[in-house]
């Protein structure tokens, strides 16, 4: 082989170990996306859970409320309800990345055949495009996750407006 064949062999398999580990760490992110959405449809619901215990608790259960603070408490039951719609949006599996079988079919035909192309960049080409996909599913799951984390803040802050104007 080759001095500059050689090279180039290697950086081809330099880059395909790195695309490898990225596509893994792209695997990570997308499992650590769904149980972080999980964690704020759980939260959402026991904030919600909390507020209206603690006020039936206190006595002002929601049909004795009046004004701002029923106002603030209807909203807060609301934005929680869309808040966990975005974490649900966000925990929902998307479609598996995984390379078409009929790609990896003709590619084992042709080596199996002794075709001279290569299959090593044909291959790393492959799961560069699964990482592109992966990383545009990834993305747009956590989008989905920060406006839930957004909306859980915000019904936090309704809530202790709602508490705050329910005992002045």
């Amino acid at each position: 082989m080759d001095p500059e064949a050689e090279s180039r062999a290697e950086a081809t398999k330099a880059l395909a170990d790195f695309v490898s580990s990225e596509l893994n760490s792209s695997t990570q992110r997308r499992a650590s996306i769904d149980s972080r959405a999980l964690a704020l449809i759980t939260a959402n619901f026991a904030l919600t859970t909390f507020f209206f215990a603690v006020k039936a608790q206190l006595g002002a259960p929601m049909h004795t409320l009046e004004g701002w603070v029923k106002g603030f408490t209807v909203a807060g039951a609301v934005i929680s309800l869309i808040s966990i719609g975005f974490a649900l949006q966000s925990a929902l599996p998307r479609k598996l990345l995984a390379a078409d079988p009929d790609t990896l079919a003709s590619l084992y035909t042709e080596i199996e055949q002794g075709a001279h192309r290569d299959v090593h960049l044909e291959i790393l080409e492959a799961q560069i495009g699964l990482l592109e996909a992966g990383n545009k599913v990834n993305d747009a799951k956590a989008y989905q996750a920060r406006r839930s984390l957004v909306g859980l803040a915000a019904v936090m802050l309704v809530y202790v407006l709602a508490a705050c104007l329910q005992g002045g």
